[in-house]
């Protein structure tokens, strides 16, 4: 019996669907004399009835596999969502999220910043938890210069050397656009120094 009137209680279970069932109906479906009741102080409130508050009701296949989203880029302190960023199907899913080994949040979706180190690559582990069943999945997020707006995963961009005289080579790795390509050159304040 659930009797605390202050704080939320977690209920959670797993229950196999027979047929074809898509959907959970929440209740209570016994007959009054096989319930059992306590008696409380609210006796002037006849008849005497309890009430219950459900919120975030969530409907999850068991064998459903970790999702910790795309690999995704970012700008040096800016934020990004990672997990499940476009599923709402699966609110109330617990995920704990780790960074270097050391738990940084909970929840399907969470919002990462870039690091302050433009071409560091970062990896966050989320741990998924179903009824007991645990199971992992990991994205990287890359920091890139201020002002990229769009980065595909598949292309790799090197300068050297590093440091320079003033000259440098830039070279890529992966698909070339058609058309022409636009680089530019920011000092640390974020003003175009060449282009």
């Amino acid at each position: 019996m659930i009797i605390d009137t202050l704080h939320w209680t977690k209920i959670e279970g797993s229950f196999v669907a027979k047929g074809t069932g898509k959907y959970i109906t929440i209740g209570n479906f016994f007959p009054n004399d096989s319930v059992t009741t306590i008696a409380t102080d609210y006796r002037k409130f006849l008849p005497q009835y309890s009430y219950y508050l459900i919120d975030d009701v969530s409907v999850i296949p068991i064998d459903l596999n970790a999702d910790a989203g795309k690999d995704s880029h970012a700008e040096p302190g800016k934020p990004v969502p990672i997990g499940r960023v476009n599923d709402t199907t699966v609110m109330g899913l617990d995920c704990k999220w780790y960074y270097k080994g050391a738990l940084i949040d909970s929840g399907a979706v969470i919002s990462v910043k870039g690091s302050a180190v433009v071409g560091s690559v970062d990896t966050y582990v989320v741990v998924q938890t179903v009824c007991g069943l645990v199971k992992t999945d990991t994205v990287t997020v890359k920091t890139v210069p201020a002002g990229m707006k769009k980065w595909n995963a598949n292309q790799s961009f090197t300068v050297y050397p590093n440091p320079s005289n003033g000259a440098f080579t830039i070279t890529q790795a992966g698909v070339i656009p058609q058309g022409s390509v636009r680089a530019a050159v920011y000092d640390l304040l974020g003003r175009i120094v060449h282009q």
